[in-house]
């Protein structure tokens, strides 16, 4: 579902009539790039209203299909009740998340998955991926899943940090996202922290894996 088909349906015609000039108009040069959520390190630029050009070598014509290939998951969650969404999140863009359901419906992205999957609540998490990498994290009582921006669902956190990170062949260091060990609730989860936790030492996480792996540090460009 592209961004001016959403607008559309979520705001009414008369701001998607006055964004068009905007985002469709007849330039010849190319916008800044835009930070994509359906993988991390996805970008694209926009080059006049017909030429949308990725980092990965996709090249599209179409508006919509720039939107969808930028922000929205290809494969469809499967609910509960037989039905079944797409995730489309552009927190890179306007902060703003939608889901879109089979029968043509569009709701809040973290609501209706949590009803989707019959969870009490979802929220995004984004602290340990770096670009525009993100997932969902669902809770039901004490029980907890991880879904990727893709829409694989995990029961291992980690698995989904895995899936939101852009690694890279250099540029990078593990870097802490917290200030004191005592935010996690076991030192002993965190390489970083688990000598003294104080202060996370995420420079002790050596390569990409390590450093994903450990709840207090993120795999961050330098």
């Amino acid at each position: 579902m592209g961004r001016l088909k959403l607008f559309s349906l979520l705001f009414g015609v008369g701001l998607v009539s006055a964004l068009v000039p905007v985002l469709t108009g007849g330039c010849t040069h190319c916008d800044e790039f835009l930070e994509c959520t359906t993988r991390p390190g996805l970008r694209y630029v926009e080059c006049g209203s017909k030429q949308h050009e990725f980092n990965d070598g996709v090249s599209l014509d179409d508006e919509d299909s720039a939107w969808d290939y930028c922000f929205c998951n290809s494969t469809r969650l499967q609910c509960e009740n037989g039905s079944s969404l797409r995730m489309c999140n552009y927190m890179t863009y306007d902060g703003s998340t939608a889901a879109q359901f089979n029968d043509g419906t569009f709701a809040e992205l973290t609501s209706a998955v949590a009803g989707c999957l019959e969870y009490d609540g979802c929220a995004i998490a984004n602290a340990r991926c770096n670009y525009g990498g993100w997932y969902l994290d669902c809770a039901r009582g004490d029980e907890r899943v991880y879904i990727s921006g893709s829409g694989a669902i995990f029961k291992d956190e980690k698995n989904a940090v895995d899936t939101c990170v852009a690694r890279g062949s250099g540029g990078y260091s593990c870097q802490p996202i917290i200030d004191d060990c005592e935010d996690l609730d076991d030192c002993a989860s965190s390489k970083a922290c688990s000598e003294f936790c104080s202060s996370p030492a995420c420079f002790n996480n050596k390569n990409a894996a390590a450093c994903i792996a450990d709840p207090a540090c993120r795999w961050t460009p330098k």
